[in-house]
């Protein structure tokens, strides 16, 4: 890993409000850094457009914060986390960091980060953090998106935590499912079991216990035939009984026979030869015997077998018969017992089941609504707060499913809004200082949609337009400056109709003078178009020459006044400011010294006029020094009017600084409208931004123009100015020169009088 050096133990200081912006490309390389990143890494932007991010990064950072970092991002998942970053001069500083990659036209085209101050808190857990990783104390511990966790058993058991959401829904769905093909599997082999017990109880136990049960009867009925014709043994009887013992003999052997036929047990087959036996032995040896006797009307023979044959073989077939039927009754027993517990069984196991499938289903249900409605309703109140402008909420994804990809989505939605927002904070910030630099030019703007609404004008405009507004209520007597904004150019003209096609049909800047209020007003006005080609509205710049062309008058008139030699007229000062103030008390001293010398000199030809000499020289001494002064003061008026010419020369060199602002603006514009076409729907605003933006900028490079146009004609006034001034001195020198030549004649004139003078005296007393 690199190592930055130097580093030092000084903390830099960040302000509450820092937010530090960045882009690079899909390798980590900057592309973009905004001034707050500039300022606080101590880098000049040259410095890091071009270069890896990792220029910033502190030694004391473990590499597996940045191994998390990159992990993160590969997967196409935002990263948030604290981390400290070197200065330039190897200062540190900390910062909540949060990176996101950014996609155009469903391409990674790089990573964009937005970091903010790190809290007390998150810097001492990302202090401790980095400590025991630098000193391979981790343990267990390790970075994941960003955070400090634990690596536990528990951990690596959540793995269901990280299915989809389709996946669980799949998973209870078919667990579900199978649990249901289970029960019902056991409900519908139970339901077959018991039917065949059942199949088996009727068919085997029930249809065999009525067989034995109608050979029972039969054999019972053939004993009461013999004993009813033993009882009655007339002809008749014998003949219908005997008759009747055949059939009935014949009849037991088609329900035994079906009988045979049915499943049987092994004990039942031995019961079922026994009365086989037992029954043949019966009929043989017992009630066929007994009915011939019967026939032969021997009633004794008959009497003796019954007693001594057809009791016992009855009681012995009975006894069989007996024996068959308690076993059908003890097998459907048996049968019913064995489908009881088959039931107990398969009831106890179907709820067993049941409860378990619901129980598991409560869980997976309750762990899917959590892990379904808790991001829901934690993006919900982070999607509340980022509509409040709130860009710095610490957003964690829990899960890789699809909720923890709709956090992940809305925590880069969060990052890209929060470098869309400092992007926007930037350039309304470059935005409002061209604004207030348009606010308080001296040219008046004011700005109409395409409807001719008015929907900007600065200080200028109202200033020129309330100093006029008394008389343009004289057309108008509705107007009113204050009330501009908002108001349609249509009411400020005769003919709307004419003045709205001049203004579409407006293809370039149109310049002209006109009278506003009686006052003079130059206008120039241009369309606002776009990049698109569109025109989105009209700016129109005023300047009122009202003062210039007073004070070119005034001192026109005073100057040919002074030309015809008349010296006491001035300058009004009352309502001048600036240059013309400074301009006005400059001639206007000049005229008051150059009017003083010249009563000095008028005194002082008077006093020439006159004999009285002595007097007239020291008026010419005076009217001298008087001059002497006049020609300072005129020399301080030159050095006024160059110091005025530097003023000027020092105010036209702010027009690089103004163009220079149009140019940054225009680029800021181009920038902002290419970020408004990647943003698509959502950079609407930034595309009206962009749009307001040229449109300043066209405005600012006008004004700019306007300006650089007012200082060179107030220059070249003022270079007039110093030429007046420089001929003044000119002319003072020329006086003061000739009062000399007057006071040297004065002093020679007075000498040869006091040498006359005396003359005469010496003569007159004979001297």
């Amino acid at each position: 890993m690199k190592i930055n050096m130097p580093v030092t133990d000084k903390e830099c200081p960040i302000e509450e409000s820092i937010s530090i912006v960045s882009k690079t490309d899909p390798k980590g390389v900057i592309t973009y850094a905004n001034e707050d990143f500039v300022r606080i890494s101590g880098f000049s932007r040259e410095e890091l457009i071009g270069k890896s991010h990792n220029t910033v990064r502190h030694p004391d950072v473990p590499p597996e914060f940045f191994e998390d970092l990159w992990k993160s991002l590969k997967a196409g998942r935002p990263w948030t986390g604290v981390v400290k970053n070197r200065c330039k001069n190897g200062d540190y500083y900390w910062l909540l960091n949060n990176v996101a990659p950014f996609y155009e036209n469903d391409q990674l085209v790089g990573y964009m980060s937005v970091r903010l101050k790190a809290s007390p808190g998150q810097i001492k857990v990302a202090s401790d953090a980095y400590r025991l990783f630098r000193d391979g104390k981790a343990g267990n511990l390790k970075i994941q998106d960003g955070k400090v966790v634990k690596s536990t058993l528990w951990g690596k058991l959540e793995f269901f935590k990280n299915f989809t959401v389709k996946s669980r829904l799949t998973f209870i769905i078919g667990f579900l499912s199978l649990l249901m093909m289970v029960i019902g599997g056991m409900g519908l082999r139970g339901m077959g079991k018991t039917n065949e017990g059942l199949r088996s109880v009727y068919k085997d136990r029930t249809v065999a216990m009525g067989l034995i049960f109608t050979i029972s009867e039969l054999q019972r009925e053939n004993l009461m035939l013999i004993a009813s014709a033993l009882v009655n043994p007339t002809p008749e009887i014998i003949q219908q009984n005997a008759a009747e013992l055949d059939q009935n003999i014949l009849e037991i052997t088609r329900p035994w026979n079906a009988y045979l036929s049915t499943h049987l047990t092994p004990e039942e087959k031995i019961l079922a030869d026994d009365f086989t036996e037992n029954s043949t032995r019966f009929v043989r040896k017992g009630l066929k015997p007994a009915m011939e006797a019967l026939r032969a009307n021997d009633i004794a023979l008959a009497d003796r077998i019954r007693k001594e044959n057809i009791s016992p073989l009855y009681k012995r077939a009975n006894q069989s018969i007996r024996e068959l039927m308690q076993l059908q009754m003890d097998v459907a027993k048996e049968v019913y017992e064995a489908a009881q517990s088959r039931y107990d069984n398969t009831r106890n196991i179907a709820i067993g089941l049941i409860l378990t499938g619901i129980a598991l289903a409560l869980w997976l249900g309750f762990t899917l609504i959590r892990a379904i409605v808790c991001p829901l309703e934690i993006a919900i109140g982070h999607f509340g707060k980022i509509a409040q402008g709130q860009y710095n909420n610490i957003i964690d994804i829990e899960s890789h499913d699809e909720l923890g990809k709709v956090m992940a989505a809305l925590k880069s939605m969060q990052i890209k809004n929060g470098f869309d927002c400092a992007e926007i904070k930037r350039i309304a910030d470059e935005h409002r200082r061209i604004k207030v630099a348009l606010d308080n030019v001296s040219t008046g703007v004011m700005i109409a949609d395409n409807a001719r609404k008015i929907i900007y004008g600065n200080k200028s405009v109202f200033e020129i337009l309330g100093k006029a507004e008394e008389d343009i209520r004289k057309q108008l007597p509705n107007f009113s400056a204050a009330n501009l904004v908002g108001t349609n150019i249509d009411r400020f003209h005769k003919n709307p109709s004419h003045q709205a096609g001049m203004l579409s049909s407006l293809n370039a800047a149109h310049s002209a003078s006109v009278q506003v209020g009686g006052r003079p007003i130059a206008l120039t006005v241009s369309p606002v178009i776009n990049d698109e080609g569109q025109r989105v509205g009209t700016v129109a710049e005023l300047k009122d020459h009202t003062t210039e062309e007073l004070a070119e008058n005034e001192v026109y008139a005073i100057l040919h006044a002074a030309i015809r030699g008349d010296f006491t007229r001035r300058i009004e000062i009352q309502g001048k400011e600036g240059f013309f103030k400074q301009l006005g008390e400059g001639l206007n001293e000049l005229l008051a010294s150059t009017e003083s010398g010249l009563n000095d000199v008028h005194r002082l030809l008077d006093a020439l006029s006159n004999p009285s000499l002595k007097q007239a020289a020291e008026l010419a001494a005076d009217a001298s020094n008087r001059v002497g002064k006049a020609c300072e003061m005129v020399s301080q008026v030159a050095v006024k009017m160059d110091e005025i010419n530097d003023s000027s020369c020092k105010i036209g060199g702010i027009i690089p600084v103004i163009e220079d602002i149009v140019l940054q603006t225009k680029m800021l514009a181009h920038t902002a409208a290419i970020e408004s076409a990647r943003a698509g729907e959502v950079g609407g605003g930034f595309s009206a931004v962009a749009v307001e933006m040229r449109n300043l900028a066209k405005h600012t490079a006008t004004v700019a123009e306007e300006i650089k146009n007012l200082i060179d004609d107030s220059a070249s006034k003022v270079s007039d100015g110093s030429a007046l001034v420089a001929q003044a001195s000119d002319i003072m020198e020329q006086i003061i020169d000739s009062m000399r030549s007057v006071t040297v004649r004065m002093s020679e004139i007075i000498a040869a009088s006091e040498e006359q003078a005396t003359g005469m005296s010496g003569h007159l007393w004979g001297e």
